[in-house]
């Protein structure tokens, strides 16, 4: 799976860790933080694994095809690799991709680090070994070449889980052959005969390309035909004898290497080692010391067996992406068990709690008036929370169709309906205390101008004005004395404060009052109640007022007080 679905896949899972944490798990706030911290390292510590490649593909292989790459992917071995790659280290095509093993590199070690970068191809890889019979000048190493390539393979399908597919591929050069170089003799496991295939055309039996005639074709290419297929048998011969015993043998540990096919590919010119292996064979079966028109010159490529890639394996599971949105749902899966879980929790806790509190109030008699009390308030508070979830939706931790408010509101409703309250406590209610209103006096009818002596006529204006006056225990009698912004401001508040004192003066005479009944106060013109630019504004400011003020000691009566 490459980097960019892993990383995803780490902040999936953090993501919805997180939403556990925040809205269905039951944490205090303490452990919310604790929890939300944790997430975040393994997050990080994930993030940062899932970038980790291995430093031998860094090297060696900088640009493989994408994971979702589904076509076989061959690692190919053995001889003369430079005529088939070249200075590349990979060659891609549609149907399949080779990767080139380096020489400072084991055949396991190369698959580990492609697989670091590769998880997916874990089911698509494949090995090719060429084996040169032309090229090879000593059986007792060719011998352990074998025995160390089985090897590797059965560490290959340990890493990859499944046997992996093993190809045998010759090139061996014919005199004067005019075979063209995308044609392929195949043995084929589990087949007895020898099949030819040429380019992408299907493959047929030996026999049957023997007997094929084309017009165009001569008696000599005829015989040249002939001459390919005795060569063929005598390679496929050789290989039975030098190659196919290692791989069917099993030691120690190692599975027995088992080819998926074994093909030849006939070439025209082949860097030819002297005295390989394949003429001291041909010599030992036909007494031939050499091979007369084989050309040793180097070619400078060879064909890659596209055609077998047929019989090798595909990514047959899901693609990468497949995996990681699979792996992305059972995620979601999981958290989504996590939240129901933690929903039905709540919900329990709160089904217990509003049973509790009933249970409570139904167990507490109702003339415990104070406890019977306390438990409906506590009622009232279960059926006000209810309440809120109705109407501004139910919280997310008690949610996913698991909220039994609906349930229990109702008998919530009945229960607190049959609390009676007690019966309201007798309170003395003490008598209201009605103040008189201040009574206002015109000056111009109780005095002359400029004057704090009573007219002659005043006592008639006094008796009806202060009838609702009464000197009594508790209550001070305060007269306020008042004039207009006219003349000498000094002068006006001593001619308001002897209008007050004569007022004060006539209703003692007039009641015997004491003079602690009284507060006297002259204001001059300094709380004017209308305007002093005018006639009739400055009328109205020349008054005397008089009101009851309760103060606590005040008029202490010795006998009835008087009133007026």
């Amino acid at each position: 799976m490459s980097t960019t679905y892993k990383r995803a896949l780490w902040a999936w899972g953090g993501l919805l860790a997180l939403l556990l944490c925040l809205f269905w798990l039951p944490l205090t706030l303490l452990g919310l933080i604790i929890t939300i911290v944790v997430v975040l390292l393994i997050v990080a510590v994930g993030w940062k694994r899932a970038a980790r490649i291995d430093v031998h593909v860094l090297d060696v292989l900088t640009d493989l095809p994408p994971e979702h790459f589904r076509h076989p992917v061959v690692v190919v071995c053995g001889d003369n690799l430079d005529a088939l790659f070249g200075s590349a280290q990979m060659r891609e095509t549609p149907r399949g991709c080779y990767l080139r093993l380096p020489v400072d590199l084991r055949l396991a070690d190369f698959v580990d680090s492609v697989l670091a970068q590769r998880a997916g191809w874990s089911e698509q890889i494949s090995v090719m070994r060429v084996i040169n019979p032309q090229q090879q000048v000593d059986a007792a190493v060719l011998a352990g070449q074998m025995r160390e390539f089985c090897y590797q393979v059965s560490r290959v399908s340990k890493l990859c889980g499944s046997e992996t597919s093993v190809l045998l591929t010759s090139y061996l050069a014919l005199p004067k052959s005019h075979v063209p170089d995308d044609c392929w003799f195949e043995w084929v496991a589990g087949e007895t005969e020898c099949s030819v295939g040429i380019g992408r055309s299907a493959p047929r039996s030996l026999i049957d390309w023997l007997a094929a005639h084309r017009s165009d074709e001569g008696e000599a290419q005829q015989a040249e035909r002939f001459q390919c297929a005795v060569t063929v048998k005598s390679w496929r011969a050789w290989m039975s004898e030098f190659v196919l015993p290692h791989c069917r043998r099993q030691e120690h540990s190692a599975a027995a290497c088992r080819p998926v096919v074994v093909a030849l590919s006939p070439v025209s010119a082949l860097g030819m080692a002297e005295h390989s292996l394949w003429q001291q064979w041909l010599a030992s079966k036909t007494t031939l010391t050499d091979v007369v028109g084989v050309s040793s010159a180097s070619v400078a490529t060879l064909a890659f067996p596209d055609r077998l890639f047929r019989l090798l394996p595909q990514q047959s599971g899901f693609t990468p992406l497949h995996r990681a949105q699979a792996i992305g749902i059972g995620l979601f899966t999981l958290a989504a068990i996590a939240a129901l879980g933690s929903s039905a929790w709540h919900n329990r806790q709160l089904l217990r709690q509003v049973s509790d509190d009933i249970q409570r109030y139904n167990a507490i008699r109702m003339t415990d008036f104070i406890p019977k009390k306390q438990a409906v308030d506590v009622l009232i508070q279960d059926e006000i929370q209810l309440d809120n979830h109705y109407r501004q939706g139910v919280p997310l931790r008690m949610g996913l169709g698991l909220y039994p408010g609906e349930r229990l509101r109702q008998p919530l409703l009945t229960t607190i309906a049959t609390y009676v309250p007690p019966p309201p406590e007798k309170v003395e209610q003490k008598a209201k205390v009605v103040i008189p209103k201040a009574v206002r006096l015109d000056s111009l009818s109780l005095f002359d101008t400029n004057s704090a002596k009573l007219k002659s006529g005043s006592t008639k204006v006094l008796v009806t004005a202060l009838v609702d006056i009464k000197a009594q225990p508790g209550w001070l009698i305060v007269i306020a004395g008042h004039t207009d912004a006219t003349g000498n401001a000094q002068r006006n508040l001593a001619l308001s404060q002897a209008r007050a004192e004569a007022v004060r003066d006539w209703m003692r005479s007039m009641g015997d009052i004491p003079v602690t009944c009284f507060a006297v106060q002259g204001y001059g013109a300094s709380q004017p109640i209308a305007s002093n630019e005018t006639d009739a504004g400055r009328a109205a400011n020349r008054r005397v007022d008089i009101r009851l003020v309760p103060e606590a000691g005040a008029c202490k009566l010795p006998a009835k007080a008087s009133d007026f």
